[in-house]
């Protein structure tokens, strides 16, 4: 599972050409690169049966977005374009990707995480730069601002259930599947 982060809060016309290439370099080049240099390894999966059933592994690739990718509220985001830009680019990777290895039998599915609670987002966390996160930590209010449906951010679990739902169901490929708790249903996105 490929993911990255790292966030710039910043407007787009305050952040540095050097800042927005590195984000670009972290959240969307870099799990292209990964799901290349992981190929070989896929492609090995294949010949190992799975299960009682004899079938082959099919081998995936779950790539990690998450919702500000789709919204057009930048508000979502902490106004970080940068991180928006990056995340919409991996939305496209997962299926441009899904279309491309399909001949090699290994197929490429997304999630989209709303708020959850993580190292990038937990109380106290800041980045390299000393910047705080604390406006993305889920909490009723955040939600309540950002005019979200649900009173609490998303669990472990629930990405958790997610990602075994994309791993177990072999029929699914090309996806990006949001889990947002609702946020996006009240905000202008192009999911």
């Amino acid at each position: 599972m490929g993911k990255a982060a790292d966030f710039v809060e910043a407007y787009f016309d305050k952040v540095p050409e050097e800042t927005f290439d590195r984000t670009l370099r972290v959240n969307a080049f870099g799990p292209y690169w990964l799901t290349f240099a992981f190929l070989p390894l896929l492609e090995k999966w294949k010949e190992h049966e799975f299960g009682d059933e004899g079938r082959k592994f099919p081998p995936q690739v779950i790539m990690t977005s998450i919702m500000n990718g789709w919204t057009k509220d930048s508000n979502t985001s902490g106004r970080s374009y940068p991180y928006i830009f990056s995340k919409a680019a991996i939305g496209q990777a997962t299926s441009a990707l899904a279309r491309e290895l399909l001949p090699l039998g290994v197929r490429v599915n997304g999630i989209a995480p709303g708020l959850f609670v993580s190292g990038m987002s937990a109380p106290g966390s800041t980045d390299a730069g000393g910047q705080s996160f604390s406006f993305a930590v889920p909490t009723p209010q955040l939600f309540e601002e950002l005019g979200g449906p649900s009173n609490a951010g998303g669990s472990r679990r629930g990405v958790a259930s997610l990602v075994f739902f994309l791993l177990s169901n072999w029929y699914v490929n090309g996806e990006t599947v949001l889990i947002d708790g609702g946020t996006l249903l009240v905000h202008a996105s192009s999911y």
